[in-house]
């Protein structure tokens, strides 16, 4: 992240809300393996510690991460390296994955399977945590508005994850300030140790990885950072 852009998120981040999500069954949307980690790592942690049932929707198995690689080969080892992920954030099988298998890089495509899934799975999770519908990447942006469709005129709470805004959008382009949510010491150690289950994205033989240090640099960050879909005045 370049300093002029690190110190202006900075900035929204000492403006930020303090905020702890509420003590509910959970639903997650997840575009790709690794964003369960990514985005939402600490609140799914805590949704756990604190007794609540967590689900994963995996939209995709996230097969088209390398040119060089094999779909099916690439989508079987993510889908392993998710579970080992969530094992390891966890300390334990304590979060249902369901593996919706829609094709990588598409999911706008897919937007009527999506809301469906997540209407379905919403009825018995309350509250739910999506992709920011301009977190700069198409299936981050169309989970995000997926969820938005299938929570309307519902009193499901919506709230929105961030990761690729933090390299390619402005502060000025949030539509309410952000939700800072604290993260103890313990939960920043089990995200940390959680992601190097992703050995796929943190290297691949003669391309450069997924995730670069410098793309997880919020990976370090003492909180996560999220959207309340209620203050989102404008449905982005």
């Amino acid at each position: 992240m370049p300093d002029p852009l690190r110190r202006r998120w900075l900035a929204a981040h000492e403006a930020a809300v303090p905020w702890s999500p509420p003590q509910a069954d959970t639903l997650v949307l997840v575009p790709h393996p690794d964003d369960e980690l990514l985005l939402f790592g600490g609140l799914i942690a805590r949704q756990i510690d604190s007794g609540c049932e967590v689900t994963v929707l995996a939209a995709t198995d996230g097969e088209a991460a390398y040119a060089s690689a094999e779909a099916q080969t690439l989508a079987s080892l993510r889908r392993r390296e998710q579970s080992e992920a969530l094992r390891t954030l966890t300390g334990g099988p304590s979060v249902e994955i369901v593996r919706l298998g829609l094709p990588d890089g598409a999911l706008a495509e897919h937007a009527d399977e999506l809301v469906d899934a997540i209407r379905h799975h919403a009825q018995t999770k309350p509250f739910v945590a999506a992709p920011w519908t301009m977190d700069h990447h198409c299936d981050h942006e169309a989970l995000g508005h997926a969820a938005i469709r299938a929570v309307s005129n519902t009193d499901v709470a919506l709230v929105f994850g961030l990761f690729w805004a933090w390299h390619h959008r402005f502060p000025e382009d949030l539509p309410a300030p952000l939700l800072k949510f604290a993260l103890p010491p313990a939960v920043r150690s089990r995200k940390r140790a959680a992601l190097c289950c992703h050995h796929s994205q943190l290297q691949w033989p003669g391309e450069d990885p997924i995730l670069n240090p410098a793309a997880l640099e919020p990976i370090r960050w003492p909180a996560e950072y999220y959207l309340d879909h209620e203050l989102d005045g404008c449905g982005r």
